[in-house]
């Protein structure tokens, strides 16, 4: 079964045992999810592979981007902003995993590269600003700073977004 070779290929990449545990509850996700075939969970875990090879930017660990994308797809639902205003693209994130998983997967992994993604007329451009978040903002997983700020980016137009200055933790309801 080329789909259980990918994931022992995978799994003996990953560095520690939390790490190939955490791959196996995003692969058991992943294969109960009625909306995946077996062909889609193959390419999902043959695209995995490759990128654990990837060059990514030296604060990205292949493993971390790896598993964070895994995450998105398997259980796109948990998909978080934390304490980043980062909403809309957090929504828009989310949706790109459920409807089209291979093509997210390829996204995240252009990100992580240096690549910019056609996305219709428009491209979602890599901003690593999220490397500099400190404090409550800086718990995104590398996916979810990777593609949140860069569609965040893409929505600010000429203004780069920079997550680094955006911290909602110490927002209160308006009345």
């Amino acid at each position: 079964d080329q789909a259980l070779s990918q994931l022992q290929n995978l799994r003996s990449a990953m560095p520690f045992g939390a790490e190939k545990r955490e791959l196996n509850a995003y692969v058991n996700a992943l294969t109960n999810n009625p909306d995946l075939d077996e062909v889609q969970i193959t390419t999902l875990l043959n695209q995995a592979t490759e990128m654990m090879s990837h060059s990514y930017h030296e604060a990205l660990p292949n493993h971390e981007v790896v598993l964070s994308a895994l995450h998105d797809v398997a259980v796109p639902e948990n998909i978080n902003q934390q304490n980043v205003g980062t909403c809309a693209a957090a929504s828009a994130q989310t949706q790109m995993a459920i409807a089209d998983p291979v093509a997210y997967m390829g996204m995240v992994d252009s990100l992580a590269s240096g690549e910019s993604v056609p996305v219709g007329t428009q491209s979602l451009d890599p901003n690593y600003t999220f490397l500099q978040e400190t404090g409550a903002t800086n718990y995104r997983t590398p996916s979810s700073a990777l593609m949140q700020n860069a569609i965040m980016d893409a929505i600010d137009g000429d203004r780069e977004y920079t997550s680094a200055s955006v911290d909602i933790s110490n927002m209160s309801e308006v009345d």
